[in-house]
């Protein structure tokens, strides 16, 4: 209840409010649906080596969400791949080779057909000298990824939104951050997710249909 109620507060604050709270600079560009019915919100900035790493914000009711960095490459200690600062970017994850960044996030238990999930996916990040934008592999169901927009941060760092669609609507995802052919530098993500359609109106729909039936007896 606890955290329903710290939910309802913290989906009422303006962007510069909200990154007040959680030390976030970047939740640049939010979905207009933040705050509905089904909806979850969860957040890292990494500023600590922790991994799975410490949650910045975590408005998700269905569970815990992590995000946890895997190195299957090679076998250096996971100090390696954290950076206290890196360009005057404070908590930084290098990401290369075949490691990677991986998302879960538990979500509503509806896996109707006709239903599908919504992740609004925005990640402060660097290349280095080059602009690669993230890989990203979404599990599971029918997947599709559209980039919404670009933000220059600085001379290396940028802020890309990603509007992810998944058909039907899964009770959790999975989301791989990799990079493409670089070192990829992870220095905030903030995630949002929502039901579509949304619990109320599933519920309305299935009383309406269990109307039709009566009448029609």
């Amino acid at each position: 209840m606890r955290k329903l109620i710290v939910l309802c507060v913290v989906l009422s604050l303006s962007c510069s409010a909200f990154a007040a709270l959680t030390g976030l600079a970047t939740d640049i560009l939010e979905p207009s649906w933040r705050g509905q019915a089904g909806t979850t919100l969860q957040a890292w900035s990494f500023g600590t080596g922790a991994n799975p790493a410490d949650l910045s914000l975590d408005m998700n009711p269905y569970g815990t969400p992590v995000a946890e960095v895997f190195t299957p490459s090679t076998t250096f200690p996971m100090s390696t791949y954290w950076k206290s600062s890196d360009n005057g970017h404070d908590g930084v994850w290098q990401i290369y080779g075949s490691n990677y960044m991986l998302l879960h996030i538990p979500n509503t238990e509806n896996i109707a057909p006709n239903t599908s999930k919504e992740i609004w996916l925005q990640i402060t990040y660097s290349a280095g000298s080059i602009l690669r934008k993230p890989n990203l592999q979404v599990m599971p169901g029918d997947v599709t990824v559209e980039h919404v927009q670009e933000t220059v941060i600085d001379e290396l760092y940028y802020h890309d939104v990603f509007k992810i669609t998944l058909v039907p609507n899964p009770t959790e995802e999975w989301i791989a951050i990799m990079p493409r052919d670089c070192t990829l530098y992870i220095d905030e993500i903030v995630v949002d997710t929502i039901c579509i359609p949304e619990p109320a109106t599933l519920l309305v729909l299935s009383l309406g249909g269990l109307l039709a039936l009566r009448k029609r007896k």
